[in-house]
Formats: C-alpha cells, structure tokens, sequence
C-alpha cells in the first residue's frame, strides 16, 4: 500500500516543477507545452518514420480538441474562437492563487 503522505508530497513537488517550467511564455502561451509537443512528435516521426510536421500537426489539433471537450479554457483556443480571453485569464489567476 502506498504512503499517502509521501505520495501527495510527491506530487505537490512534481506540480511545482510543471508549474515554473510553463511560467515561460511567448504571445501567452506556454513555451513548455509547445515544446513538449514538438519532442513527442519528433519521438513518434522518428519511431515510425513519418514527417514530423504533420504529426506536430495532428497533436496540436488534438490538444485543440481535448481542451475544448474538456472545458479548459487556453489562449490557442480563445484565439480559435473556441475558449473566452476572460475565462482563459480567470483560469490562469485561479491557478496562480
């Protein structure tokens, strides 16, 4: 059975980690998830010998898509027409408290 304590103090500190790596921003969208999509997609081109341009592609489509089903408001899909601004800058200042 697993320690709860250790394994909510784990992830509070992994939390902590995600959260200061996508602090950094360009035209407000976080550098980290643009570059963490880039290196699954580099991963999954060179694994199957596809173009990594259309697999950056096709997972950015589905991170519009999984976002917008979910209801997590981002600065890609406000721009998309598919999110508000004002709930993408509520969602980041609730995050933020």
């Amino acid at each position: 059975m697993l320690n709860k304590r250790l394994f909510s103090a784990g992830r509070t500190r992994m939390s902590a980690i995600i959260t200061k790596l996508r602090s950094f921003h360009v035209a407000d969208m976080a550098v980290f998830d643009w570059v963490m999509t880039a290196v699954v997609a580099l991963i999954v081109a060179k694994l199957f010998g596809k173009n990594f341009l259309g697999i950056f592609v096709i997972l950015t489509l589905c991170a519009i898509l999984v976002h917008w089903t979910l209801g997590v408001p981002t600065r890609l899909n406000a721009c998309l027409g598919l999110a508000k601004m004002a709930d993408v800058d509520a969602a980041r200042k609730a995050a933020s408290d």
